[in-house]
């Protein structure tokens, strides 16, 4: 997510596994990663941490673990012991940088600033390591698209870091472009080529789950509609990623809100958000407190006031306000 700004857009939740990491705990603890089974997982490689062969890669999965858990101090943690004992590792710093920077999401602006020059300086020393990784890159590029100047964000390296996605991703780089078209007021060039990358074969998930995010985004709603609808049906086998596998869960909730939006398919919206929301119960998803005020609004769309006020009382019981930008949002629309 941008921390930048009052948006809950994640560009960088991740895409498929780009770098390598030696499998520990044979397949089992790698399958119950990318099915979300976190307390497994986390068991399996904690087995792995006595063995010095595999030692430095099991503390590189409990970082990776922690951090879909959301215990972000625990990822730092884990991911700090990784790096010392393989100080080579590319990846390390990576899931070092994403963990800086969703930390500064549930802190103090201030406190935030901090993190967020440990977040850059992390994912510089990943592109130092391995300057043709897709994933490094693209954080770089996320980074620099939204931080402002004053902990290192500069349009010259968003510029720099772009030109060099795209020898490597060229879908996904473009996906940034369209937003900076955006960004830059410059909307009928942008909407051109994000039709024009929709009609591309292949695309990824996560290029998928973006390009209709900037549909909807942009009310382009039977854009965002045709992606999403295609997206929800990827089949998710024991080989799907846990980012692959958000992208595609999370596109159930993007459709249920753009029914919201266009006041279309509300008892469908309904089932899709709870689909959602089985099976994603991660409460510090950070999309995890914003289905729940989806589903509340849908109910209130469709005249059914006694859900709409059962909804927002089960979210007064959550810890909701440890997410400033949402807490903002629902406590001014929902009046409380």
């Amino acid at each position: 997510m941008n921390f930048w700004n009052q948006t809950r857009f994640i560009f960088c939740v991740g895409i498929s596994a780009a770098i390598y990491i030696p499998h520990v705990a044979a397949d089992a603890a790698i399958d119950a990663l990318n099915a979300n089974h976190l307390n497994e997982a986390r068991t399996l490689f904690l087995q792995q941490l006595p063995k010095a062969d595999t030692k430095a890669a099991a503390l590189t999965r409990l970082g990776e673990v922690e951090f879909h858990a959301g215990d972000y101090d625990k990822a730092i943690d884990y991911l700090q012991q990784a790096i010392a004992a393989d100080p080579n590792s590319a990846m390390n710093y990576f899931l070092l940088g994403k963990s800086y920077g969703q930390k500064a999401q549930t802190v103090s602006m201030f406190s935030a600033i901090g993190l967020a020059k440990k977040c850059i300086a992390s994912f510089e020393q990943a592109h130092t390591l391995d300057p043709n990784n897709a994933q490094i890159l693209q954080s770089l590029v996320e980074y620099h698209f939204g931080a402002p100047a004053i902990v290192g964000g500069s349009q010259e390296k968003f510029i720099q870091y772009s030109a060099k996605l795209k020898k490597v991703l060229p879908e996904m780089a473009e996906i940034y472009e369209i937003n900076n078209l955006e960004k830059d007021k410059k909307h009928e060039e942008a909407i051109k080529r994000a039709q024009a990358l929709k009609q591309q074969k292949n695309l990824l998930v996560s290029t998928q789950w973006s390009l209709a995010h900037y549909f909807k985004e942009n009310k382009s709603y039977a854009e965002a509609v045709d992606i999403l609808e295609n997206l929800i049906k990827v089949l998710v086998t024991t080989q799907t990623t846990i980012d692959d596998r958000w992208y595609i869960s999370d596109a159930s909730l993007q459709l249920g809100e753009v029914f919201l939006a266009t006041n279309k398919q509300l008892d469908r919206a309904v089932i899709l958000v709870k689909d959602f929301q089985a099976k994603n119960d991660n409460p510090k998803d950070v999309h995890y407190l914003w289905s729940y005020w989806s589903l509340a609004k849908i109910y209130k769309a469709s005249g059914q006031l006694d859900k709409y006020q059962s909804e927002v009382a089960h979210i007064k019981t959550l810890d909701y306000k440890q997410n400033r930008y949402f807490a903002k949002q629902f406590e001014e629309e929902s009046k409380i």
